[in-house]
């Protein structure tokens, strides 16, 4: 124990500045106003005094853990490209600071929870899922106790019959602020095998939103938009109103024109499908997982939308940003990019570029939806786990740390800046993250196939921009999907006593 906590500070009087932003954050001094802006500018997520439930110094719900692991050594295999945002072997000395957090946040866990961590790792983004599937195949020859895999390989994992139900198990406990609402469409049949959180690195860098040119929006004489955010009024047709305003010189070359709306690829298009409250999966009136997207009120209200984003699709003002990526942003070229957080990093310190969440299809909706993009981090225990309660365990402990400490620090660290000319900002943060939503369709898409794909096709369809084909695309997989859903949902009621 003295040995981690020398290493502790060792660490902390190397990282000055990890630190001094720790403490903006109001991490380690309870009274900075700082803390206070940001603890209680939440969507319901951060509680007051008067509510039953317990929560630390800055307000922030905390877990229900009171055990510790006795020592144990906790193996978990993980994608190559995660280890350094989640659980990194090592400090950067302030090069990056989001690393040292990470790794101040693994050292802390140990002491708190009594285990040391042994992470061992695999690649296994998109283009190496299966071998990281082969490498999870041997978990239990190689002691796992934990997998932490990109979005897409766990519903693989568990069609092979490779993972343990959490729903046998003491933990994750669902109603923790930590677990979007969504996870609790993944289970069926009492089981449950695979989760995410909404508060991870991973995450919340993934999270597909809407960037708003602040400074273009300004100059066009537009009203601002961080307030209609708050109120929910921030829907698809005053995005469309306010792009409508800027003037697209179709007579510049492509590299020169400014648009109203760009996405950075015609995938990220999804967001749209899903901020609008769509879903590809939902449960009938007995509680059982069905297809949603052959019912005839969303198809119909998934062509509205697509006719609603046609209007500033089918004019020069819209482009598809498949090749540029970034550059137009850079060059102040939209006054909206559809992109995702992690493009904050490519970003100058000077860009006027405020992510906001994906607008609403119209004030009826009620609440934002947030779909990250598939790379992030989804947790599950193998089914040869010595101690599946453990394991469990140390997934809620992370989860709870991910939403007390590390979305907190990503704000103060990476996103403030970007809000510098609203205060609201904290607030429009934890709106993007507290709206997480993550589809069952999409979550199993290495299963059921890629389900976004009709609507995606009414924005890049053999090289036209815009066509409205949702309902024909989407009449070509009437077989396939339903039957896709069967063989998955029989797996999830073969294997739940695991």
């Amino acid at each position: 124990m003295k040995k981690k906590i020398l290493q502790i500070i060792c660490i902390a009087l190397c990282l000055y500045t990890v630190i001094t932003c720790l403490g903006a954050c109001g991490m380690l001094n309870s009274d900075d106003k700082e803390s206070e802006s940001v603890t209680n500018g939440g969507n319901g997520d951060v509680v007051d005094d008067d509510d039953e439930v317990e929560t630390d110094e800055n307000g922030y719900v905390v877990d229900s853990i009171d055990r510790t692991l006795n020592g144990r050594k906790i193996i978990i295999l993980m994608d190559t490209s995660s280890q350094s945002d989640i659980m990194p072997d090592e400090a950067t000395s302030g090069k990056n600071v989001i690393q040292d957090k990470a790794y101040l946040r693994r050292l802390a866990l140990e002491t708190e929870l009594g285990c040391t961590f042994e992470i061992q790792t695999a690649p296994g983004e998109y283009d190496n899922m299966n071998d990281f599937i082969v490498v999870a195949e041997k978990a239990g020859y190689n002691n796992v106790d934990i997998i932490c895999s990109f979005s897409l390989v766990p519903s693989m994992l568990q069609q092979k019959g490779l993972l343990s139900n959490l729903k046998n198990l003491q933990y994750p406990e669902l109603d923790k602020p930590w677990w979007p609402e969504s996870v609790k469409q993944w289970e069926h049949d009492g089981a449950l095998y695979y989760i995410a959180n909404n508060s991870s690195n991973r995450v919340v860098r993934a999270q597909e939103v809407v960037f708003a040119n602040v400074g273009m929006i300004r100059d066009l004489g537009l009203e601002a938009l961080d307030q209609k955010v708050i109120d929910y009024q921030w829907t698809i047709d005053l995005m469309i109103q306010y792009a409508k305003y800027v003037n697209t010189d179709t007579s510049l070359p492509e590299s020169e024109r400014v648009y109203g709306l760009v996405s950075d690829q015609f995938g990220r298009m999804d967001q749209f499908y899903y901020g609008s409250g769509l879903s590809m999966m939902s449960r009938n009136a007995d509680g059982e997982i069905v297809l949603n997207v052959f019912d005839e009120s969303a198809k119909s209200k998934t062509t509205s939308l697509v006719s609603k984003l046609g209007d500033i699709a089918s004019t020069p003002s819209f482009f598809i940003d498949n090749n540029n990526k970034l550059k137009i942003m850079k060059a102040n070229r939209t006054m909206f990019m559809a992109g995702y957080m992690n493009m904050i990093f490519e970003l100058e310190d000077g860009s006027t570029y405020m992510p906001l969440p994906t607008p609403m299809y119209d004030t009826d909706q009620e609440r934002y939806y947030t779909t990250p993009h598939n790379s992030y981090d989804v947790w599950s225990v193998p089914h040869t786990a010595s101690n599946k309660e453990d394991s469990a365990l140390v997934i809620e402990a992370i989860a709870s740390s991910d939403y007390r400490e590390m979305a907190p620090f990503f704000y103060e660290d990476k996103l403030k800046m970007r809000y510098s000319e609203s205060a609201l900002g904290v607030e429009i943060f934890d709106l993007i993250r507290t709206s997480t939503n993550i589809d069952f369709g999409r979550i199993t898409a290495s299963s059921m196939g890629i389900m976004e794909g009709a609507f995606r096709q009414c924005f890049y369809s053999g090289g036209t921009v815009y066509n409205n084909v949702y309902e024909s695309q989407l009449k070509e997989h009437e077989t396939a999907y339903p039957t896709n859903l069967a063989l998955i949902l029989m797996t999830f009621s073969k294997y739940k006593n695991q």
